[in-house]
């Protein structure tokens, strides 16, 4: 028995090996990096004070090439978290949210590996299911929370979810804009998380082909799903969870 379980063992370190050794290859890594990238230049530095244009600033933040894609999953999911020019999906959103964050990915080439990788991904998923929202704001601040919850609003991100995953992911949603709304402290009252929670559900539900949401956003006339009064988008997430009891 003692030499079944060893054999055991055996195999997975070397599939485990494999898989790494893989890694390495694919992206030509000496060895895997397990930390976040550390930008040598960021906002309130007299470095980035001295950069004139948006193209001295997005060329300052790229990552290296030979850093980047020996990055670890979850070192590249806490480097786009860090990124530097994390706000400027509300600059480039012409009141659509997703564009916005679109536009700021094909910029910045740490979001772009991030949305490349699937397994990355699913990181970003567990970590918005899991993870405290309110230690996260904490962490990394209160603006950083609702951009990396935009995370989740993209069709890249959502296509990942399996069926049960799906009532969880509109669930937990619900569960946080429910405790945002009641909180007596208001920590996270009104700093756009909120509104980000309910853009993700409106997102979620058209990206699942949610009929009598699709039905209402078509018969409206709305320009986007992000437009959608909370309201309604609370309404229809309710009617979907109700469905898989």
């Amino acid at each position: 028995m003692k030499h079944f379980i060893s054999l055991i063992l055996t195999i997975l370190l070397f599939l485990n090996g494999c898989s790494e050794d893989n890694f390495k290859e694919d992206k030509n890594c000496i060895q895997l990096i397990n930390e976040p990238y550390d930008f040598p230049i960021t906002l309130g530095t007299t470095e980035w004070s001295e950069l004139q244009t948006t193209e001295q600033r997005y060329h300052a933040v790229q990552i290296p090439g030979d850093i980047l894609y020996c990055l670890t999953d979850e070192a590249l999911v806490e480097t786009c978290i860090h990124y530097p020019l994390y706000l400027e999906y509300t600059m480039k959103s012409d009141l659509d949210i997703v564009k916005g964050l679109n536009v700021m990915i094909s910029n910045f080439n740490g979001l772009t590996e991030l949305f490349k990788r699937e397994s990355a991904l699913k990181i970003v998923i567990n970590r918005y299911l899991t993870e405290d929202m309110y230690q996260f704001a904490e962490t990394y601040g209160k603006s950083r929370l609702s951009y990396f919850y935009m995370f989740l609003s993209l069709e890249e991100v959502i296509s990942i979810l399996g069926n049960e995953q799906r009532y969880e992911f509109i669930e937990r949603t619900i569960d946080k804009i429910d405790l945002i709304e009641n909180e007596s402290s208001k920590v996270l009252c009104c700093n756009s998380i909120e509104l980000t929670c309910y853009h993700i559900i409106s997102n979620a539900l058209y990206y699942f082909d949610y009929k009598p949401y699709i039905a209402y956003f078509k018969s409206a006339g709305y320009n986007n799903v992000g437009s959608i009064p909370p309201d309604k988008i609370y309404e229809f997430a309710i009617k979907f969870l109700n469905q898989n009891d």
